[in-house]
């Protein structure tokens, strides 16, 4: 029986479990540099705009929460449904897909 056999009787057994695990993953994977370095601009620009209201500090933290997830959440849905895309149609689009990430990557260095 392979790993993933594993995983998927796991999850037909226990979703709550495997939902408490895809979560903790969340939010162990929302710890890294790249977020935990725009703490401190969201929290001087969440503190700078309320003036001191928390409840107007609330709601523009509500805000960013809600933005920064439907944002993740749909690329997520896009990578799933392009991955299914390539993985269906195979051949040269490997190719072309690499092309175009190679052409990114060189455009940001």
């Amino acid at each position: 029986m392979t790993f993933l056999d594993n995983i998927e009787q796991i999850i037909t057994l226990y979703p709550l479990i495997a939902f408490g695990a895809v979560f903790m993953a969340g939010v162990v994977s929302s710890a890294s540099p790249c977020v935990l370095a725009t703490i401190p601009l969201v929290a001087g620009f969440v503190g700078g705009y309320s003036e001191g209201d928390r409840w107007k500090a609330f709601r523009y933290s509500l805000t960013f929460i809600l933005g920064l997830s439907l944002t993740f959440t749909a690329f997520g849905a896009a990578a799933g449904l392009l991955g299914t895309m390539f993985g269906t149609l195979g051949g040269p689009w490997y190719l072309i897909a690499g092309a175009i990430a190679l052409a990114m990557g060189g455009q940001m260095t």
